[in-house]
């Protein structure tokens, strides 16, 4: 059921994103640029979401064909490709991968390149905490590190979903922060006899 949802949703809003977009608009407190600014985090951010698990499943992929490759393990290109594939699932991503290139070199008494895959997997783990954040941190204003705290702390609440959740939420709860900045700064530089915006000195 919920992917039905997510089927339809998906279509609703690439046929009439941008009429839904204006009603929501409509019905914003906000004038019409303060609406559009947390849209665009919103459609931004997802984007920056998308952008980043593709990143990080292709760097996975890569670094298990490579240390595949490099141990010796049969079709290597070929356990890079679904290292790929495996890299796109939330949590989980190629940690089965890893582990069965593990037992498969103890089974053959390979224990250096058992060794040699024990680190790859925690490169492989490592780069994916650290590219997902920079890819990320290119589609908005969130710091990397709120980025990455978002993602795993909704997984916590949300499940596997939470992941890409989680950023989105933080995103927009930025840009509303950063919009109600601007509101209130004004009122503060005008309570405290500071210059406000307008150059206008209150006593």
């Amino acid at each position: 059921l919920g992917f039905a949802i997510v089927i339809v949703a998906s279509y609703f809003f690439i046929v009439d994103g941008i009429r839904f977009t204006k009603f929501l608009s409509s019905i914003s407190p906000w004038p019409e640029e303060r609406s559009q600014g947390l849209f665009d985090a919103f459609a931004g951010t997802c984007r920056g979401v998308v952008l980043s698990m593709a990143a990080g499943a292709a760097i996975q992929g890569l670094l298990v064909g490579l240390f595949f490759a490099i141990t010796g393990m049969p079709n290597a290109l070929l356990w890079g490709f679904i290292g790929v594939i495996m890299g796109l699932v939330p949590l989980l991503g190629t940690t089965p991968i890893v582990i069965g290139g593990i037992l498969y070199h103890l089974a053959n008494h390979n224990t250096g390149s058992a060794i040699v895959i024990v680190i790859a997997g925690v490169l492989i783990g490592f780069s994916d905490n650290v590219v997902r954040p920079w890819v990320l941190k290119g589609h908005g204003e969130m710091h990397p590190l709120l980025g990455l705290v978002s993602a795993f702390g909704a997984v916590s609440v949300l499940g596997p979903m939470g992941i890409i959740i989680g950023p989105v939420i933080a995103a927009v709860f930025v840009a509303f922060l950063e919009q109600l900045s601007a509101d209130l700064k004004p009122q503060f530089h005008t309570e405290s006899g500071k210059i406000p915006p307008s150059g206008i000195i209150t006593p």
